[in-house]
This record gives structure tokens, C-alpha cells and sequence, in this order.
């Protein structure tokens, strides 16, 4: 074996630190005491194995009024920093998918129910640290081309008033369903929904 250099060792023994330090960093942190809990981040994002993921601030609150047992021992998932981040990261943009109901929703046009087992149109928009979310029946999304070009392709989007103005303002069937469903809900799907 050669003769290491000061400098040669002082490399090895950066490297090996720098090791060590990655191998720490990769350890999940676990959170065991309200002490420890308290002295995180309040937007650090924490997770109890086998419950909802929750940040430190919602966490204190949840242990405050069940005890620390539903919140404790838990992992951390991300920091704060990573957090405010990706919201950061995220801040106007606009996620868009048609999930199927598995609960009741309430269409934010027409304002009909949504019934389980039915398909829908959901936007989460992530603004000024808020997520925003917006629902719209099948029926809803199908005039949506209608509805937006009537109220002049806004950059904001169209809300349930130009909805509303549209069908006062358009005398054709889909109007009139609107309408009726704005007035009566939209009724329980019978059978197979899609």
C-alpha cells in the first residue's frame, strides 16, 4: 500500500464525511415526543403510519384535542422548506382530471348533486398558497365550450353566473336543461352510471 499525502487524506476523510452526512440525510426522521413535534417547522409534512399525512401545525392540533397517541410516532415526509417550495412551484397552475364520484359532490355550475359512481370534470388550481377546486357535472362540462365563448374567452375562467347567463340569454335545449337542473338538481342515476 502507496503513502497517502496529507492532501490524499484529507480527501478520503472529506469524502467520507460527505458519506456519512448523505447517509443521514436519507434516514427518515422520526418523530416520537411533543416536544420534538413542536420543535418542527410548522409546515413540515408528517405521516402517522396508517392515518392521513398532515403538516406539524395541523398534527399539534389534532394531538391537542385526541392526545399525541393520533399523531405519534410519525415520519417526516418533507421539510418546510420543501414544502413552501412546491407550492412555490405550483403557484397558478391548474391540475384538470374526470375522476368517478365516490362520495356525493355538488356541481359548482348547476349546483346538482354529483352521485356516486358518476364521472365529473375537477380542476384544482393551486393560487396565493391556496388550492381552489371546481366541479362540474357531466352535463355542466359538456356546455362549457358554449358557456365560455358567450362570456367572451375570459382569462379567469367562467363561474357559475356566466353559466346562469347563458341560459337566460340562449334558447336551446341544453339551456333549458341547465336551467332545470339549476332549479330541480339533477336526479339519482338509475342502474350503471359512466
Amino acid at each position: 500500500m502507496k503513502n497517502r499525502t496529507p492532501s490524499a487524506e484529507a480527501n478520503i476523510k472529506a469524502h467520507e464525511e460527505h458519506l456519512k452526512r448523505r447517509r443521514e440525510e436519507a434516514a427518515p426522521q422520526i418523530i416520537r415526543t411533543p416536544a420534538e413535534l413542536r420543535a418542527l417547522d410548522r409546515d413540515t409534512v408528517i405521516e402517522k403510519p396508517g392515518t392521513v399525512i398532515r403538516t406539524a401545525r395541523q398534527a399539534i392540533n389534532v394531538a391537542g384535542h385526541w392526545g399525541v397517541g393520533a399523531v405519534l410516532p410519525a415520519v417526516v415526509v418533507a421539510t418546510g422548506e420543501h414544502l413552501r417550495a412546491c407550492r412555490e412551484a405550483l403557484e397558478g397552475a391548474t391540475v384538470s382530471h374526470t375522476p368517478r364520484a365516490r362520495i356525493k359532490h355538488q356541481c359548482d355550475c348547476c349546483h346538482g348533486t354529483i352521485w356516486p359512481g358518476e364521472t365529473y370534470h375537477r380542476d384544482i388550481t393551486f393560487d396565493a398558497g391556496q388550492v381552489l377546486t371546481w366541479k362540474a357535472c357531466a352535463e355542466c362540462e359538456d356546455i362549457l365550450p358554449e358557456v365560455y365563448w358567450r362570456a367572451g374567452y375570459p382569462d379567469e375562467g367562467v363561474n357559475h353566473d356566466d353559466y346562469y347567463e347563458w341560459a337566460e340569454e340562449t334558447d336551446t335545449l341544453e339551456s333549458q336543461a341547465y336551467l332545470h337542473r339549476r332549479e330541480h338538481g339533477r336526479p339519482e342515476p338509475k342502474g350503471e352510471t359512466t
